[in-house]
């Protein structure tokens, strides 16, 4: 848990770095699709944290530089192996920290409809509250067979968005007017977790009170278990919707639940027909009997030809980019490496700014070099001083050498011309 959470504040320190140098040039813009990239190419990770170096100019520019020096296994700290001096293990332990971050980024790029409408620069945030309660607007989220993973993973942020929104605005619409939310291939993105406040089973069972009607569709109840889910909260799922249909169907775990209200088996309907199992509210119980579907599903494929003649009626952008073929992208308009060479030719090299920290800092530095140098000083001239002495001393106790050479040679005589006076 300790490497996930580091995973997750290197990429989101690289989004702060690109933001600041996005305020110059719109090419450094942060997307998903620049953060992969940049997780996984460490020395170009290293340019562009050398590039927002020379560009920093003020003290939140600086602080951010600070916080990422503070982290020695940081992907903007690589350095080549013949100029490391320490932390030989840098590539493990970065590799340990930007593993579970790159991985679903990785993902979200290996489908090139979601690469095209979620990691671009252009095209905003995507907000469901503002879309279906302000701008009473229809959104359709669809992924084709090639997003994978990546498109699971969107379908539940983007769901657990839209369960937020009806929870907070829900009972804020006036008397008759409801929100809907239509699910198909529910198995695919299906989450009944107890550690999730916004799992599909709390849902279902609040979202009346909250002016919601959810429609689900899966293949049966036993795809449900395809993802580990438990029996028991599926069995809660499935009772909290009230109104449910059962088609041809021959997994056994669907045919014991549609026994449960009904004698026929659902491996003897025909086409378009249903056990269709419906509340009645007046008087608060189930009503369960056998309905053909197909009148009305000519009928509704009959209006929706008619619509499709009279041409779009809905021309959001965003929509008619996601109704796109996927295919592949075409080049990117942000490129970063262009970017990251002119920068680092057209910037001069220049100090980022200190901070009240720093100055204060290199202050109290002088003031005890400057202590230093006085008691150096003093030191040196109390030593001066004692050797002056000590050579004083010695001169006084030290008899002249002629006198010393007399005493040591008592027989020998010596011519005293100590008196200049005489010849």
């Amino acid at each position: 848990m300790a490497f996930y959470k580091g995973g997750i504040q290197v990429a989101t320190e690289l989004v702060q770095v690109l933001n600041h140098l996005a305020v110059i040039d719109k090419r450094f813009t942060p997307t998903l699709q620049i953060i992969a990239n940049l997780l996984s190419d460490y020395p170009r990770c290293a340019e562009l944290f050398k590039l927002f170096e020379l560009a920093a100019n003020s003290p939140r520019e600086t602080n951010l530089i600070r916080q990422i020096k503070n982290s020695c296994f940081h992907p903007c700290l690589w350095a080549p192996h013949e100029t490391r001096k320490k932390n030989d293990n840098y590539d493990e332990q970065t590799e340990y920290r930007t593993h579970a971050t790159r991985s679903p980024l990785l993902a979200l790029l290996q489908a090139p409809g979601i690469k095209r409408g979620f990691s671009c620069a252009e095209n905003g945030a995507l907000d469901l509250e503002k879309l279906i309660y302000d701008q009473k607007k229809i959104v359709v989220l669809r992924f084709g067979p090639r997003s994978g993973r990546a498109g699971e993973d969107l379908t539940r942020f983007i769901l657990e968005d839209l369960y937020n929104a009806v929870l907070v605005r829900g009972l804020d619409l006036p008397a008759g007017e409801f929100t809907f939310v239509v699910m198909d291939e529910f198995q695919d993105y299906v989450d009944f977790s107890c550690n999730n406040s916004l799992n599909d089973n709390a849902f279902v069972a609040k979202s009346r009170e909250f002016k919601n009607i959810s429609i689900f569709a899966f293949q049966s109840v036993s795809a449900l278990l395809t993802r580990g889910r438990v029996k028991e909260r599926i069995e809660s799922f499935i009772n909290n919707c009230n109104n449910r249909i059962f088609m041809y169907c021959d997994d056994p775990w669907t045919q014991t639940v549609s026994r449960r209200h009904s004698k026929v088996s659902l491996t003897k309907l025909g086409p378009g027909e249903a056990i269709a199992l419906k509340f009645n509210m007046p008087l608060r119980k189930h009503e369960c009997g056998l309905e053909t579907l197909q009148e009305a599903h000519d009928g509704y494929e009959t209006r929706l030809a008619a619509a499709e003649a009279m041409g779009p009626v809905y021309a959001d952008e965003i929509a008619l980019k996601a109704c796109k073929a996927e295919a592949e992208d075409p080049d990117p308009d942000y490129r970063l490496e262009e970017a990251i060479t002119e920068w680092s030719r057209e910037i001069p090299p220049q100090e980022p700014p200190k901070t009240e920290e720093e100055i204060e800092e290199e202050k109290r530095k002088a003031e005890e070099k400057e202590e230093r140098k006085i008691r150096q000083a003093r030191r040196r001239k109390a030593e001066s001083e004692m050797e002056i002495e000590e050579a004083l001393r010695e001169s006084e106790l030290r008899e002249p050498e002629w006198i010393m050479e007399r005493r040591m040679n008592p027989g020998q005589r010596y011519l005293d011309i100590s008196n200049k006076d005489d010849d």
